[in-house]
């Protein structure tokens, strides 16, 4: 299998990430409110178990399909910068960092669903909440990193599109100004408030953007950056 074959294969991983993760986040069913008690908390996971187990399913599948798509899009953005791969590397570790920081939140909540009726305080519940709405604004971090990448090797180098670029640019920019929801217990900025989901969507929105890219571009040359210093011949 040649090279622009498992280009457009991480293309097509890229696709399928935001389709599960889609997925994963509409099955539950509507989220518990912000300021929801532990006992509320308790009352929406014994309702919607099933909802939450499949989720968990799906956003493991995602996550398969999205670190696939990760080292793609590492390939890519290293090939363009003429092999030097600084800012490749920097998305690749901002793209793992997404997952990590997502899992660990997912598991803490995870933990309170898996097993029914096992007598945890109202407010282990809501901490365990919490910690997951907080996880998900830690993961803004290598959301932003991995974004300001593309932007800068995309607008340096011609890579993509340059709406790809900008819009990569507009993403990692929501993604810093997230990180002051931590200040917020409710409100837009809060966890789970709308510009933290506005803001999750524009990330999902950018990855099916680069990948369908990708997908169309798949085989297209890639004209290097020239080496600073370098003599240019006619």
């Amino acid at each position: 299998m040649n090279e622009r074959r498992w280009e457009r294969l991480g293309a097509e991983a890229g696709v399928a990430f935001v389709l599960l993760a889609l997925l994963a986040l509409f099955i539950p069913g509507k989220a518990p409110d912000q300021n929801a008690t532990g006992q509320q908390l308790i009352s929406y996971i014994s309702g919607h178990r099933d909802g939450l187990l499949w989720s968990t399913v799906l956003w493991s599948l995602a996550t398969v399909c999205g670190l696939f798509f990760v080292a793609t899009l590492r390939a890519r953005l290293s090939e363009a910068e003429g092999g030097h791969g600084e800012l490749a590397t920097a998305a690749a570790v901002g793209g793992v960092f997404v997952f990590m920081a997502n899992w660990a939140g997912s598991m803490l909540f995870l933990g309170a669903t898996y097993r029914e009726n096992i007598g945890l305080a109202p407010s282990t519940v809501r901490a365990a909440f919490d910690m997951y709405g907080l996880a998900g604004i830690a993961s803004n971090v290598g959301v932003a990193v991995l974004a300001g990448s593309v932007a800068a090797v995309v607008l340096s180098t011609g890579l993509l599109p340059k709406w790809v670029g900008w819009f990569s640019g507009i993403v990692a920019a929501l993604c810093v100004a997230s990180l002051f929801g931590v200040l917020a217990t409710s409100g837009a900025f809060a966890p789970g408030g709308v510009f933290q989901i506005a803001t999750m969507m524009a990330g999902i929105v950018l990855v099916l953007a680069v990948a369908v890219e990708f997908m169309v571009h798949a085989g297209a040359p890639i004209t290097a950056p020239a080496p600073q210093g370098a003599a240019i011949t006619a």
